[in-house]
């Protein structure tokens, strides 16, 4: 935030009326010396502190209306206009990076999760291990050729080993993509909120941009210059 300009040559024998004037010409000078940045994104900063330095000028005016004449009351209006106009295009710039900082801490905790989902290890042979769960389910295995089996069951069970065992490691992964396309496509997913917040945030502040830049073009630029020299005697 820029600060305010300094107001020199005040003079304490002066009448109230000449050192208002002083101070009114300094703040004109403050605001309009932002000017530049309506209608111009390259410039964001200079729009926020042309804000703060129409509020500055805004009270400044308010404190001295009484040398302000006839225009007073509507000078006070357009100054807080202008303000006020910008501020709404302010408060939206606010909402947007909030928006963008809870949707930064949103994806990394679900790429936290999505990552444990697709990296657990694959479950025992004969395990059942269903979308959710901890931990898996054994079921109970074939018997051995040392517990009792033949050497042709034995045999057998080697190879249904093997072939389980190929089966399921392709089958672990159709699982574990399925979940995280799951999460990913879950209707409560906070991202989605957040998404449409700040397209809507995004939409509303270009809307208020082209009001300001349009408002600008018919109530201040030279023409509310022009009045606010005339309060201060430079015109």
């Amino acid at each position: 935030m820029a600060k305010a300009r300094p107001v020199t040559g005040l003079d304490a024998a002066a009448a109230l009326a000449e050192n208002a004037r002083a101070i009114i010409a300094v703040r004109v000078d403050e605001m309009f010396g932002f000017a530049h940045a309506i209608g111009d994104p390259a410039h964001d900063d200079d729009l926020h502190n042309m804000r703060i330095a129409a509020k500055r000028l805004r009270y400044t005016l308010e404190m001295f209306r009484a040398v302000l004449g006839d225009d007073g009351p509507a000078l006070i209006d357009a100054v807080k206009e202008v303000q006020e106009r910008i501020g709404t295009i302010h408060d939206a710039d606010v909402l947007d990076e909030v928006a963008r900082m809870h949707l930064a801490v949103v994806a990394q905790r679900q790429v936290t999760e999505l990552s444990m989902v697709a990296g657990q290890p694959s479950p025992p042979a004969h395990a059942d291990w269903s979308l959710g769960s901890a931990e898996p389910t054994a079921q109970p295995a074939l018997p051995t050729a040392g517990e009792g089996s033949t050497d042709a069951v034995a045999a057998g069970k080697g190879s249904t080993d093997a072939a389980t065992m190929g089966e399921g490691s392709e089958g672990d992964e159709e699982r574990r993509v399925a979940a995280v396309r799951a999460r990913l496509d879950a209707p409560a997913d906070p991202r989605r909120g957040l998404a449409v917040l700040l397209a809507r945030t995004r939409a509303g502040r270009a809307r208020d941009t082209a009001d300001l830049t349009s408002w600008w073009a018919k109530h201040g630029g030279e023409g509310l210059r022009r009045r606010l020299d005339e309060v201060v005697g430079r015109r």
